[in-house]
């Protein structure tokens, strides 16, 4: 709850916020009376212990995990990529926090040309009723590659699709904590572009993970995408730092 932000201006938001603020404090006010309870740990918020309760908040770097690559899995193969497409991969249990609408908006905004260089691959279960919003939403006449794959899928499979992906989207909305996505593409030396506010953020300025921008701004969206299209090289960073950090061991 200390990392939460209001959604918006107006007064709505403003009580919803103090709203939702006062019963997580309160919440952890109540679970801290549990003389038993000795330590609560926090994933990847190394300033957050501290400004808790010292004695009984510990940091804990979110472990990144490896899973077997399938032998001779070829993502462009598979969904029929061109191969010189860039390949942008949204990955996860898919509702509204994931941020598809503005990133859906950005790529219908983009001259022809570039379009059609690029493929959204969006992997994962979605929430009853969102699936259908979301593709009402892309133009029959839209240029860039869409794949829509409604399913939970294996840690392999999740495994090779971000390895052979090209750039990880993780704007999310409304959310101010860690992701295990972030390490998984800093496992595999992938860009991400992230939201600008939370724990997510300062991990990939920290450590220099890929672009950080307002969710809701879909010019900001649409440049970044642009960016790494029209910069190969940009799209191998150095994620060695970060797997030193956040592996098992640590």
């Amino acid at each position: 709850y200390a990392r939460m932000q209001k959604e918006g201006p107006g007064l709505r938001n403003q009580i919803v916020f103090w709203r939702t603020i006062l019963q997580k404090k309160l919440t952890i006010k109540w679970a801290l009376l549990n003389k038993n309870l000795k330590k609560v740990f926090i994933l990847n918020d190394e300033a957050m212990p501290n400004w808790l309760d010292s004695q009984r908040f510990f940091y804990l770097p979110d472990p990144y995990f490896e899973y077997k690559i399938i032998d001779n899995f070829d993502l462009r193969a598979r969904y029929n990529i061109p191969k010189d497409n860039l390949i942008l991969l949204q990955f996860g249990n898919m509702d509204e926090r994931k941020n598809n609408e503005n990133i859906i908006a950005a790529l219908n905004n983009l001259e022809e040309d570039l379009a059609q260089k690029i493929s959204l691959i969006i992997v994962g279960k979605f929430k009853e009723g969102y699936l259908e919003k979301i593709k009402n939403l892309i133009p029959e006449n839209s240029k860039y590659q869409k794949i829509i794959k409604d399913e939970f899928v294996s840690d392999e499979e999740m495994e090779s699709t971000f390895f052979q992906s090209d750039v990880i989207l993780r704007m999310n909305i409304n959310f101010f904590g860690s992701s295990g996505i972030v390490g998984q593409a800093a496992n595999h030396n992938k860009p991400c572009i992230v939201s600008n506010n939370g724990v997510m953020a300062e991990q990939v300025e920290k450590y220099k993970l890929g672009k950080i921008i307002d969710p809701y701004d879909i010019n900001a969206i649409k440049e970044s995408i642009i960016y790494y299209l029209q910069n190969p090289g940009s799209r191998n960073i150095d994620g060695e730092y970060y797997r030193k950090t956040h592996n098992l061991q640590a």
